[in-house]
């Protein structure tokens, strides 16, 4: 009996005695000895430093397959996940799946295959900070304040400034270096001139205006005569930022009725 006809018959193709596995050529004997045959052959050729796929070039170092044969692999699956993403998904799924169930069964954590120390749990320590950490709800950049960390790190915050001393140093080398052409004479004018209403005035104004959070806090610190510079350092903008609320709280005022400021 021939290869071909054993298939055909369902019986295997290698002892050709017992049934063969659906879909399979082998029964589930010859199919598990193959596997081993295949196990050992491959970790053979790694070991004398041949690729395992082609048994023709050479790998080196830590490598398990040659260039070429890694070219042809990523070629292969870039085809097959544009032709049938359903099928690779399922595959991927089903390949998830199996490796979850045989870590559980062998008590590794089932995210990165690491022996477990508290069996309690079915990951480890560390895979579960990381996902305590994944799950967590990021911090909207303005109400990072909130909980005293700087606008652009985890640091803690220097009191009266919405950044850490690492970034309050910069922003002020940034701020001293900034040229007088970057903002606007028209803005430093306007916010002289804001500067000597009294708060009373500019309460009732802000009533009517619908100032964004931003704005809002610069309008707050206008009020108390504070200059661009120093806004920017206390907010954590840049110059340039604050020079442009300035001007939108500015066409604000002129939309309420406001012009003489």
């Amino acid at each position: 009996m021939t290869y071909e006809e054993a298939k055909r018959n369902g019986i295997c193709a290698k002892c050709f005695k017992k049934p063969a596995l659906k879909d399979r050529a082998l029964c589930e004997t010859c199919l598990e000895k193959a596997r081993v045959d295949s196990r050992i052959t491959r970790k053979n050729l790694i070991e004398l430093g041949i690729c395992p796929l082609c048994k023709k070039e050479l790998i080196m170092g830590s490598e398990r397959t040659c260039p070429e044969c890694r070219a042809k692999m990523a070629e292969r699956q870039s085809k097959k996940r544009k032709e049938h993403p359903d099928i690779v998904r399922e595959q991927r799924r089903r390949s998830e799946s199996a490796t979850y169930t045989r870590r559980k069964e062998q008590g590794l954590c089932t995210r990165c295959g690491k022996e477990l120390t508290d069996k309690r749990f079915f990951t480890c320590d560390k895979c579960r900070a990381y996902l305590r950490e994944k799950d967590r709800a990021p911090i909207e950049k303005r109400e990072r304040y909130k909980y005293n960390l700087c606008l652009f790190c985890d640091n803690e915050l220097v009191e009266g400034h919405k950044v850490c001393q690492k970034h309050l140093d910069v922003m002020q080398t940034n701020v001293s270096k900034a040229r007088a052409c970057k903002i606007s004479a028209k803005s430093e004018e306007y916010v002289m001139k804001l500067s000597k209403y009294p708060t009373s005035t500019l309460d009732k104004w802000r009533e009517s205006l619908n100032l964004t959070e931003d704005e809002s806090e610069i309008y707050d610190l206008l009020s108390k005569g504070k200059t661009i510079k120093e806004i920017a350092m206390q907010v954590g903008m840049s110059t340039r930022t604050v020079d442009n609320r300035i001007a939108s709280i500015r066409s604000k005022l002129n939309q309420i009725g406001v012009t003489r400021v």
